[in-house]
C-alpha cells in the first residue's frame, strides 16, 4: 500500500490506483445517493469509480468521538482486506482517506471500482430466475461457511453479473468475520435477507440444508421487515434526499420530492383555502406539539404495509417564539383506490 496527501487528505492507495488517485478527485462526478454520506460516480480511463464521502464536521462535538472510534470508511477498508483474504468476493477497494484538524476527523473518503459486468442485484432483469436463485442460495451458503455475516443484507449491498452468475459484496462496514455461524445467526441472517428480496424454492436448492425450515424463516423475515419499516417510518421526515424545506410566508414546509408538483405548491400557498384540497386530505391543528408530523409518520407507515389509499405528502409548521402554534398535515388520495369507512366519515 501507498501512502500520499493530496486535496488536504491522508491517503492509503493501491500501487494500481495511485496514477488515477488525481484524476478521480478532480473529475466532475455523477451524485448517485446525498444524505449523511454522499456518493458520487466518476468515469475515467474508461473505468467507473466510486467516492463515498462521510462528513464529519456537520454536527460540531461530532469529529472528536474518532479519536477513540474507527470512521465508518476505515472499518469498511479494513474488513475488504479480511474479506479478500477469506476469499470472499468484494468490490475492489482502492482508496481511502482521511482529513484531520483540530478537533477531529472533519472528513473520511473510500473509493471503490465497479467491477465490469456487474449490476445491483435489485436491478436484475428477472429476480425469479431459477439459475439466477440457484446461485444467489450457493452464494450466502458459501459466506455462511466462511463465517461471514452481513447483518445489512439487502439486494442493493450486493452485485451481481448475469454473464458469470457470481456474486460480490459492498458497504461492508457492518459485516461480521467469527470462525463459525451456528444456526441460529444463520436463520436470522436469512430471514433479514428474505424481508427485502424475493427468496424461491431454487434458492433453498441452491443453498442445501435450511437452518430452519422455510416457513419459520419466512415467519421472521415479515417481522423483520415490520421492524425496520416502523423504523423507516419514525425516520422519514429526516432524510434530506426525501425531503425537502420550502418556505411559504410565515409555513415552513417539509415536503416529499417525489410528490412535489405545481399543484401541490398552490396548496402548500393557500392550506386554509376550501377549494385547496380537491385531492388533498388536508389537517390543520394548532398548539398540538408537532401532530402533524406524528399524522404524516403513521400515514407514511400505512403506506410501507402496503395501504397506498393515503400518500403522506407534507406537513407545515408556523412558529413563534421557537413555539409551533399551529400545524398542517397534507396527503394525496390516490384515486386508483375505494374510500376506505373512516375516510368517508
Amino acid at each position: 500500500m501507498l501512502h500520499r496527501s493530496h486535496h488536504g487528505m491522508k491517503w492509503i492507495i493501491t500501487p494500481e490506483f495511485a496514477a488515477l488517485l488525481a484524476p478521480v478527485l478532480d473529475s466532475e462526478g455523477e451524485l448517485v445517493k446525498r444524505s449523511g454520506t454522499t456518493v458520487t460516480r466518476h468515469r475515467v480511463a474508461g473505468r467507473v469509480f466510486y467516492v463515498k464521502c462521510y462528513h464529519h464536521g456537520v454536527h460540531p462535538l461530532a469529529p472528536i468521538k474518532y479519536s477513540v472510534r474507527a470512521p465508518k470508511s476505515r472499518r469498511e477498508w479494513r474488513r475488504a482486506v479480511q474479506l479478500l483474504a477469506h476469499g470472499v468476493p468484494v468490490v475492489p477497494h482502492l482508496a481511502h482517506g482521511e482529513q484531520w484538524v483540530w478537533r477531529g476527523l472533519l472528513k473520511s473518503v473510500l473509493i471503490t471500482e465497479g467491477p465490469s459486468g456487474y449490476a445491483p442485484l435489485a436491478e436484475a432483469a428477472n429476480l425469479q430466475a431459477p439459475e439466477l436463485q440457484h446461485a444467489f442460495g450457493r452464494f450466502v451458503r458459501q459466506l455462511h461457511e466462511l463465517g461471514v455475516l452481513q447483518p445489512d443484507f439487502h439486494p442493493h449491498n450486493l452485485l451481481y453479473s448475469p454473464h458469470d452468475r457470481m456474486f460480490c459484496l459492498m458497504d461492508l462496514d457492518k459485516v461480521r468475520l467469527s470462525r463459525g455461524l451456528n444456526k441460529e445467526c444463520r436463520a436470522e441472517n436469512l430471514a433479514m435477507l428474505q424481508a427485502w428480496t424475493l427468496i424461491t424454492p431454487s434458492f433453498h436448492d441452491g443453498y442445501g440444508a435450511l437452518p430452519e425450515p422455510a416457513a419459520e424463516i419466512a415467519r421472521r423475515a415479515a417481522a423483520v421487515r415490520r421492524r425496520y419499516q416502523a423504523g423507516w417510518a419514525r425516520r422519514c421526515l429526516r432524510h434530506a434526499h426525501e425531503i425537502e424545506v420550502v418556505r411559504v410566508g410565515d409555513l415552513r414546509w417539509l415536503v416529499r420530492r417525489t410528490a412535489h408538483t405545481s399543484r401541490l405548491n398552490e396548496v402548500l400557498a393557500r392550506p386554509d383555502a376550501t377549494s385547496a384540497g380537491n385531492n388533498y386530505i388536508i389537517e390543520r391543528r394548532e398548539f398540538s406539539f408537532h401532530a402533524a408530523r406524528r399524522a404524516y409518520r403513521r400515514a407514511f407507515y400505512q403506506e410501507l404495509l402496503g395501504d397506498t389509499g393515503l400518500r403522506p405528502v407534507a406537513v407545515g409548521e408556523k412558529r413563534w417564539l421557537g413555539l409551533c402554534v399551529c400545524d398542517y398535515f397534507v396527503a394525496e388520495r390516490l384515486e386508483s383506490r375505494q374510500p376506505r369507512r373512516k375516510d368517508i366519515q
